[in-house]
C-alpha cells in the first residue's frame, strides 16, 4: 500500500497555521495570573454602650469632683466599664470599645479618690475654724473655779495646807454631781464657810445662759469683788441638780438666782438678778453687797421657794 505521508522536503513539524486571518500570538511564558474581583472590607464592630456611658461618667466625676459629684458618678463608672469588658469578651468580637470600658474604669476610680480627698480637705477646714471660733469666743466665766470639796476632812486639810485666800480676790466653787448629792455639798460648804467666817452664797446657772455670762464677767470686776468680801460663792447648774434643787426649794422659772444658805445648808433668802437693771458691775455690786449683809428691804421680786423650773 503506498503512503500518504508527504514528502520530506514537504513536512511541516510545526503548528498548522490558519487558512486566513493573522497569526495568533504566543502563549505566555509564566503562569497565568487568576483575576479575583474587588472584595468588600469588613465592616468594623460597633462599641459596646456600656464602655461609652463608663467613659462619659468617668469623665464627668473627674471634673465634678469639687462639686461632690466624685463618688456619685465614679462608682457607675467603675462598674459600667467591669461589666462592658465582660460583654465584650462574651461577643466574639462582635463589640469593641474595651479600651473605652478601661479608660472608665480608671477616670472613675480617680474621681471617687478625689471625691474623699475633697471631703478631707471639707473636714478639716471645718473642724480648724470651729477651733479657732470656739478659742476666740470669750469665757463663760471671769472668775477663778476651785475644784469640788469631797468632804469636811478634805475641806480642813485645803484650808491648812492653802494660803489664806486676798479679801479683794473672790473664789468661786463650781458643785458637780460626781462629787456628791447637792444637799451633802451644800451642807459641807455651810459648814466650812460658817468656820471661816464667811457667807454662804449659791447662784443657779444654766448653759447657754446669757445673763449667767454677763453676771460671771461682772464678777471678776473689782466693785463685785469688793461687794463680795468673807463670801463664799458657789455656783449650781441647774440642769444637773434638776429634782434635788426642787427639794431645797431653789427651783425656779428663771436664772440666775443667789440664795444665802444657813449652817444647815438650806436657803434662808433668795433674790433674782431682776433686782438690778443691765448686768453691769455697777449694778450689781450694791445689791448683792445688801442682800449677803442682810440689808436689802426693798425687793422686785419676791422668792417663791418652790417652783417648777
Amino acid at each position: 500500500m503506498q503512503s500518504m505521508d508527504p514528502p520530506p522536503g514537504l513536512r511541516h513539524d510545526g503548528p498548522t497555521p490558519p487558512e486566513d486571518g493573522p497569526t495568533p500570538a504566543p502563549p505566555p511564558e509564566g503562569p497565568l495570573a487568576a483575576v479575583v474581583p474587588d472584595a468588600e472590607p469588613i465592616p468594623r464592630p460597633p462599641p459596646d454602650d456600656g464602655a461609652i456611658a463608663s467613659v462619659i461618667l468617668g469623665v464627668l466625676s473627674v471634673v465634678g469632683c469639687l462639686a461632690w459629684l466624685g463618688l456619685p458618678l465614679g462608682v457607675p463608672a467603675i462598674l459600667l466599664g467591669a461589666r462592658a469588658h465582660k460583654d465584650i469578651r462574651r461577643s466574639a468580637g462582635l463589640r469593641a470599645g474595651y479600651g473605652l470600658a478601661t479608660a472608665g474604669i480608671v477616670l472613675g476610680s480617680i474621681g471617687s479618690t478625689l471625691f474623699f480627698a475633697w471631703l478631707g480637705v471639707v473636714s478639716v477646714a471645718v473642724v480648724r475654724s470651729t477651733a479657732e471660733r470656739t478659742l476666740a469666743a470669750p469665757p463663760a466665766a471671769s472668775a477663778a473655779v476651785a475644784e469640788p470639796i469631797m468632804g469636811t476632812d478634805a475641806l480642813e486639810r485645803r484650808t491648812t495646807t492653802a494660803p489664806a485666800p486676798d479679801d479683794s480676790s473672790t473664789h468661786v466653787l463650781e458643785l458637780h454631781p460626781s462629787t456628791g448629792s447637792l444637799q451633802t455639798q451644800l451642807a459641807t460648804q455651810a459648814v466650812a464657810a460658817h468656820r471661816s467666817g464667811e457667807t454662804l452664797l449659791v447662784e443657779t446657772t444654766a448653759q447657754r445662759c446669757v445673763p449667767c455670762a454677763e453676771v460671771a464677767t461682772a464678777a471678776s470686776d473689782s466693785q463685785v469683788l469688793q461687794a463680795l468680801k468673807k463670801v463664799r460663792f458657789v455656783r449650781v447648774d441647774v440642769g444637773e441638780f434638776r429634782d434635788e434643787l426642787k427639794g431645797l426649794r431653789m427651783s425656779e422659772p428663771a436664772v440666775p438666782w443667789f440664795y444665802l444658805i444657813d449652817v444647815r445648808g438650806r436657803p434662808s433668802d433668795a433674790i433674782s438678778a431682776d433686782e438690778w437693771d443691765e448686768n453691769e458691775p455697777g449694778n450689781i455690786a450694791p445689791v448683792l453687797s445688801a442682800f449677803v449683809r442682810g440689808s436689802l428691804r426693798s425687793r422686785r421680786q419676791s422668792w417663791r421657794g418652790e417652783t417648777a423650773l
